[in-house]
């Protein structure tokens, strides 16, 4: 069925789980691209079909546990949120040789933030630690929340 009544021209989407081409998310993916948006998606056609250890998985949080964040209530509800999937899914996920990891990367110079950031890490800092927990050199390590924050954490003081 389509409705080509409906146009997402302009619109920029990203559909993951892909993987299927009957299945919904490539369903999804040509409905929309065929609605006019650009569409990125993602998926791991061979997913079905591996066995042994698979991608590990590394979720992003935030400093919420550190200090409150001022005006940041639904941010850090969520990242909370994904901190405590962290930990719930590390041992249905490691039944099958995955591991979950999460990165905490504290402040970090984005460019978004006007004032000082002398005391604050990269994004290539973040990168690096994912690219560790994703090695075969952290095969021990899942349900972890990891600060990469130089000790920092939000020390009480970031207010956006």
């Amino acid at each position: 069925m389509s409705n080509s009544s409906i146009r997402l021209d302009g619109k920029k989407i990203l559909i993951t789980g892909v993987s299927r081409p009957l299945g919904i998310g490539a369903t999804l993916a040509k409905r929309f691209a065929e609605a006019g948006a650009t569409v990125a998606v993602h998926g791991y056609s061979t997913y079905d079909l591996t066995v042994g250890e698979h991608n590990s998985a590394t979720l992003f949080t935030s400093g919420q546990t550190n200090s409150p964040m001022t005006n940041e209530i639904p941010y850090c509800a969520a990242k909370e949120a994904v901190s405590n999937l962290c930990r719930q899914a590390m041992t249905d996920l490691g039944k099958r040789n995955i591991r979950i990891n999460c990165i905490n990367p504290g402040p970090n110079d984005t460019g978004y933030y006007p004032g000082d950031t002398s005391r604050w890490c990269t994004p290539d800092d973040a990168a690096d630690l994912a690219l560790f927990l994703h090695s075969d050199y952290a095969k021990c390590i899942t349900g972890q929340i990891i600060a990469s924050d130089k000790g920092e954490g939000f020390g009480g003081n970031f207010v956006l």
